[in-house]
């Protein structure tokens, strides 16, 4: 979208009418914002992320965060929990349930 204002603006060069311009720049605004709102609906909202596992839990990066991620994201999905406090509070809860000698983290 960036790179059209661009285009218009090297395409019309010293005959732009600033009319013009101010509506390609409000279709350009809508269309941005219209794309940000259908990604919106469509992805779901996370709640913590693989960093924030591994800050929180002293976690190293593996499979064990991606299968903590969909566990969260699942539960997100079933209105199991709706904010990020619940989400670690899960993921603790998983921890916990499936500890293993060599997963260490920050609460034991």
């Amino acid at each position: 979208m960036f790179l059209t204002l661009a285009d218009y603006l090297a395409a019309r060069g010293p005959n732009l009418d600033i009319d013009e311009w101010k509506q390609h720049n409000i279709l350009i605004g809508y269309m941005i914002a219209e794309h940000q709102k259908q990604q919106d609906e469509l992805l779901p909202v996370r709640l913590i992320n693989g960093h924030d596992l591994i800050k929180i839990f002293g976690l190293t990066s593996g499979p064990l965060i991606g299968k903590l991620l969909r566990l969260v994201l699942e539960a997100k999905a079933t209105g199991e929990l709706d904010t990020r406090e619940e989400a670690i509070s899960l993921v603790r809860r998983e921890l916990e349930k499936n500890s293993a000698p060599n997963i260490t983290t920050k609460y034991g």
